[in-house]
């Protein structure tokens, strides 16, 4: 029998599924610092409803160039089903050591998906050094996407984590100040690794992000008839001990 490795999946938020809109699903899988691939032969995705009930039931997967697992989930599949956030992913994917590995992760469909507002043209208008074409630049990188999709992902689930469905949420632009001072306070930690000068810029974005955090009240489409409804603040109430 073969020992299964510990591959990781990289599903770093829940999947938000539109409703009535063809999506294609990802699933990367690593082990030691690379991509793993997947075998395409054997290897099958299947999604549940908020009855637990297949929407897909374990349907083949398509392997890319690079190894990735991915599934073409079609529009007209979800058109007519009921919005919900409990829905669920089931990833069952045959690795490279022979095994059938499975990943879960939770799902929502949802009336639309959220993207961030956020660019490097709002960085570097809020710190002009960071543009690497400026007369003051402090580093030569040319983007800050990977901090930009970090920050994201952690926003995410702190939606989620709270209680709350950042799908609700109407007008993204009203979480791009979380947004931005979370990516910031990622940059200059960053810096700071290499050299500690940046170390209380970075401290002070933090900060700067728990305030943005703690003021949070976007407008909300509570009932999901996709009308706002209220602000609602995401931080909830704390209770005194």
């Amino acid at each position: 029998m073969a020992v299964a490795v510990a591959y990781s999946a990289r599903l770093d938020t829940p999947y938000l599924i539109q409703r009535g809109r063809s999506e294609t699903l990802v699933c990367r899988v690593y082990r030691a610092g690379a991509l793993a691939p997947v075998t395409e032969a054997g290897s099958t995705v299947t999604i549940y409803d908020a009855s637990d009930t297949p929407v897909v039931d374990a349907a083949a997967v398509t392997v890319d160039a690079d190894g990735v697992a991915t599934y073409l989930l079609a529009g007209a599949t979800t058109a007519s089903l009921a919005l919900s956030a409990e829905w669920r992913v089931a990833w069952s994917l045959v690795m490279g050591d022979t095994v059938t590995h499975l990943y879960d992760s939770l799902a929502a469909l949802v009336r639309r998906a959220p993207a961030p507002v956020l660019t490097e043209a709002t960085l570097y208008a809020r710190v002009p050094a960071l543009d690497p074409s400026g007369a003051a630049a402090i580093t030569s990188r040319t983007d800050f996407a990977a901090q930009i999709d970090e920050a994201w992902t952690q926003i995410v689930n702190r939606f989620v984590e709270a209680g709350r469905r950042i799908e609700l949420v109407l007008d993204p632009s009203a979480i791009r100040e979380a947004h931005a001072t979370l990516t910031l306070a990622m940059i200059f930690e960053d810096l700071a690794a290499r050299n500690p000068i940046y170390a209380d810029s970075g401290a002070s974005f933090r900060l700067q992000y728990e305030t943005a955090w703690g003021r949070l009240a976007p407008a909300t489409d509570t009932d999901d008839d996709g009308d706002a409804d209220a602000a609602l603040p995401v931080r909830g109430p704390v209770w005194a001990m």
